[in-house]
């Protein structure tokens, strides 16, 4: 083939490629339109109807009496009975209002300003089997009944139709929401108490490994220097005083209770059994005073004697162990409690709320102390005496009579020594503090190796004993009158031996 015979044959492929682009672009143009008028199709078209004639129904909210739906795990019927709802085939069931004026409004929400399509296929769009159907009924001005059909995503809508009618409408994404629902939803939970924390008199957590008490007890005999009002008066086997700081603290998390779902709201005997609430895994009462106007502390509330209690059982966990089945005392319903929210009102360590103090003594109410350690005993008394008399030893004094005025001193095996000097020994003895629970199953709980005793008798005539044995190399095992709960930090003990054998020499001298 000669050169211009080529050129021929390269223009005629140039315009065939032209041809054919031309022809894709006219298609894919044609597609374009078909889909813009498909998508407007779907979506409806804005209505030229009046505001009136848009509207669903003729009547308001508060005129509806009865509301019946079915979808295709639910079916109900809810009746008004002046301001609140409850089901026409059980009065008793505690249903939820809030639930049934949600259904209200997404009926009465829905409009006919966005027509899809007349006489449409009622299963293209969800129709022919509803996803919901809902009527509401109204005394004066009869019923509307809504059918609920699929959404339409891309229109971001739900298609309905309105009675036996097969017009098709598109209403709003949300107009499925009210129905979602299931039995338990339609339970109204439970109201629980809103519990002012200053109010409170007394905790108590009953649990399988031990019970744990706290009371509200100004006038106890445990704390003698009158600064923690609280005591445990159960969890060991003695009353104790309670630190008033970590008790605040605490009970900060019983001024309110949030409940979960509903699992039944008449439990059987079975059922109950089935839950674990037949023998629960714990419980808890909070014994408050209710919050009046004018009352801002526990003491003034407790003048009213108006006493009120709140009681609540755990049974198992549930399958995901994400909750705990709960039933309040006096309610058949059982409900879902998170597992962090029961978590925080009974998980509570006994050693975590008594006082650190392993003796809580006033300094004021001390007649005198013996003391032993490092292989010597010392007698510290302290004495009231009159002005200007002279005392031989620790033992007796000048006779006072109430007109006397009166000085006290301190001594220390008979010598008299300065308030200071006593002072400061008194605060290294009494400030010994708690480490840590001991441990009873433990050989080392055993030993004898007597570190430290203390023997108080106290100006009332009773008496109190505390001995420090040693446990290990970190903590020595304190004994108070026979019981020995807790560890101390040996350091702190061999600190106030070091200090009361320093003294002794000194005063010796």
């Amino acid at each position: 083939m000669g050169k211009k015979g080529r050129n021929v044959l390269i223009l005629v492929l140039i315009l065939a490629i032209l041809i054919a682009l031309y022809a894709v672009t006219a298609m894919k143009k044609k597609s374009d339109e078909g889909s813009s008028s498909s998508a407007v199709s779907a979506e409806g078209s804005a209505s030229t109807l009046s505001e009136e004639d848009k509207k669903i129904v003729s009547f308001s909210e508060d005129e509806v009496n009865t509301v019946s739906f079915e979808t295709a795990s639910l079916s109900a019927i809810a009746v008004k009975d002046g301001e609140s709802w409850s089901l026409k085939d059980d009065s008793s069931f505690p249903l939820d209002g809030d639930k049934i004026s949600d259904i209200i409004s997404a009926v009465l929400g829905a409009d006919k300003s966005n027509k899809v399509i007349d006489n449409g296929e009622m299963e293209t769009y969800g129709l022919a089997k509803p996803y919901a159907t809902v009527t509401l009924s109204c005394a004066t001005a009869g019923s509307v009944t809504l059918n609920i059909g699929d959404e339409n995503p891309t229109a971001d809508g739900t298609y309905f139709s309105i009675n036996d009618e097969t017009t098709i409408y598109l209403g709003g994404t949300s107009l499925r929401s009210p129905f979602e629902i299931s039995e338990s939803d339609l339970i109204a939970k439970l109201a629980t108490p809103s519990i002012t924390t200053d109010y409170i008199t007394d905790l108590l957590i009953e649990k399988k490994d031990g019970n744990i008490e706290l009371s509200y007890e100004p006038d106890n005999d445990i704390d003698t220097t009158g600064s923690d009002p609280w005591i445990l008066k159960q969890g060991y086997d003695r009353i104790m005083a309670a630190d008033q700081d970590k008790v605040t603290s605490l009970l900060g998390n019983y001024g309110s209770f949030t409940l979960g779902d509903c699992v039944t709201w008449k439990a059987t005997d079975s059922e109950k059994d089935k839950y674990g609430l037949d023998n629960p895994s714990s419980m808890l009462t909070v014994s408050y005073y209710e919050d009046e106007t004018g009352y801002n502390s526990t003491d003034a509330a407790i003048k009213r004697k108006e006493l009120k209690t709140f009681s609540i059982s755990f049974g198992n966990e549930n399958s995901l162990g994400s909750s705990y089945y709960c039933q309040i005392e006096g309610d058949n319903g059982i409900y879902e409690m998170s597992a962090d929210a029961v978590s925080k009102l009974v998980d509570v360590n006994r050693v975590d709320v008594v006082n650190s103090l392993v003796e809580l003594i006033n300094i004021k109410d001390v007649s005198s102390m013996d003391v032993t350690c490092g292989g010597k005993a010392y007698k510290l008394s302290i004495k009231e005496v009159a002005s200007g008399s002279s005392v031989d030893d620790g033992t007796s004094s000048s006779s006072i009579t109430s007109d006397d005025e009166t000085v006290t001193k301190y001594f220390w095996d008979g010598k008299e020594v300065d308030k200071s000097t006593f002072t400061d020994i008194y605060s290294k003895i009494i400030g010994i503090t708690i480490d840590r629970e001991a441990d009873r199953s433990s050989e080392k709980y055993k030993g004898t190796d007597e570190v430290l005793t203390v023997s108080f008798k106290l100006k009332n005539g009773s008496a109190s004993k505390v001995t420090y044995y040693g446990y290990d190399d970190n903590f020595c095992r304190a004994d108070v009158d026979g019981e020995s709960y807790f560890l101390a930090n040996r350091k702190t003990v061999e600190s106030a031996v070091k200090a009361i054998t320093e003294e002794g020499n000194n005063v010796s001298k």
